[in-house]
């Protein structure tokens, strides 16, 4: 996915290739995915088991993953 993500409350998305900037709000849920070095993540909610090549922002939950970025 090329455009920006914004996930609301109660939503989830499950794998995926993120290239543009993920805003995942607190109640959304992102299981697996690769997020490009082109992609910036600011999490409030739950990432499980993410690659991570970009700048990530957690305040929520982030449980396993791969992180090769900031």
């Amino acid at each position: 996915m090329a455009c920006a993500i914004v996930i609301e409350s109660g939503a989830e998305i499950t794998g995926g290739t993120f290239n543009g900037k993920v805003t995942n709000n607190a109640g959304g849920i992102i299981s697996g995915g690769i997020f490009q070095e082109t992609c910036s993540v600011t999490n409030n909610g739950t990432i499980k088991n993410g690659t991570f090549a970009g700048s990530v922002t957690n305040s929520g939950t982030v449980t396993g993953g791969v992180f090769n970025g900031n």
